[in-house]
């Protein structure tokens, strides 16, 4: 959930302008969870963030949505969306059994 909150956070603050759509994309397997949040991206900005960047300055008050979602999840990548902004996807291992039913 917190993974997710930054995502979504990150693509309204910093991928979309006004009434802008944010996609997010849930798909729930036997072993994994894949999560997608999606923007429309803005004007100017040509190519995703990159996850290499530094953290922030000791005292700083933001700059670590990317660091929290990079240690949180198995897997996060930055792509450039459908919708023409920025894609993070995030997948996080489950706990379910495969017999488990999905509530």
């Amino acid at each position: 959930v917190l993974a997710a909150s930054e995502a979504i956070g990150n693509a309204i603050e910093h991928g979309s302008i006004g009434d802008d759509r944010v996609s997010v994309t849930i798909h729930l397997s036997d072993d994994v969870l894949d999560l997608r949040v999606a923007d429309t991206g803005r004007r100017g900005r040509a190519t995703p963030p990159r996850l290499d960047t530094a953290p922030p300055p000791d005292g700083a008050d933001r700059g670590r949505g990317l660091m929290i979602m990079r240690s949180l999840a198995a897997e996060l990548e930055l792509s450039r969306s459908e919708l023409g902004g920025t894609e993070a996807r995030m997948v996080f291992p489950t706990d379910r059994a495969p017999d488990e039913e999905t509530p």
